[in-house]
C-alpha cells in the first residue's frame, strides 16, 4: 500500500517559512494533520497570540488593593486550620504550650509553633517565657484576639447546626 504525503506550506507569519510533511490514509492520520496545522499556525503566530490574551486577561482582571480588603487580612491572620480552636482554647484562659498542643486534637507540634508565632506577630497571642529550667512559656489572648472571640463562636455554634 502506497503511501500519500502532502506537503503543507504554512502561512508566512512573522516571517517564517515553514513546512510540514502530513500522511493521509485514515482517519488517525487526518486528526494528526489538523494538530500539526493547528500547532504550526499558533507557534508561528505565538507572540501575537501570547500579547493578545495577555491584554484580554488585563481587562477582564478584578483588582483589589490589599489595603482595601480587610477580609483578605483577617484570612491571612486567622483562615489556618488550627488558628480558631486555638483562640477558641485561649479564650479559657492562660495555657502552656503542651496544655495547648493536648488541647488542640490532631495538631502536631510543628504546626502548633507556627500558627502561634503567625498569631504572635499579628498581635492577637501574647508569648510569655520563664526563666525556669525546663523553660516554661504561657499563651494568652490580647484584646485584639479576645475581640474575634464572638465571631468565632457563632462560628462554631454554626457548625454545631448545619455542618455534620
Amino acid at each position: 500500500m502506497a503511501m500519500e504525503f502532502w506537503r503543507i506550506r504554512s502561512p508566512n507569519f512573522c516571517g517564517s517559512k515553514s513546512f510540514i510533511l502530513i500522511e493521509l490514509g485514515c482517519k488517525p492520520n487526518l486528526i494528526a494533520l489538523l494538530l500539526q496545522v493547528v500547532t504550526l499556525l499558533y507557534s508561528a503566530n505565538a507572540p501575537y497570540s501570547n500579547a493578545r490574551n495577555q491584554m484580554v486577561m488585563r481587562k477582564e482582571k478584578i483588582s483589589v488593593s490589599e489595603k482595601s480588603c480587610s477580609l483578605r487580612e483577617v484570612l491571612d491572620i486567622i483562615g489556618g486550620k488550627w488558628s480558631m480552636p486555638i483562640i477558641y482554647i485561649l479564650s479559657k484562659g492562660k495555657m502552656r504550650f503542651k496544655e495547648l498542643e493536648r488541647s488542640v486534637e490532631g495538631i502536631n507540634t510543628r504546626m502548633l509553633v507556627k500558627e502561634l508565632k503567625n498569631m504572635e506577630a499579628n498581635g492577637i497571642v501574647i508569648r510569655q517565657v520563664f526563666a525556669t529550667v525546663p523553660p516554661t512559656v504561657e499563651y494568652t489572648l490580647t484584646a485584639k484576639g479576645e475581640k474575634l472571640l464572638p465571631s468565632i463562636v457563632s462560628l462554631h455554634n454554626w457548625g454545631k447546626e448545619f455542618a455534620e
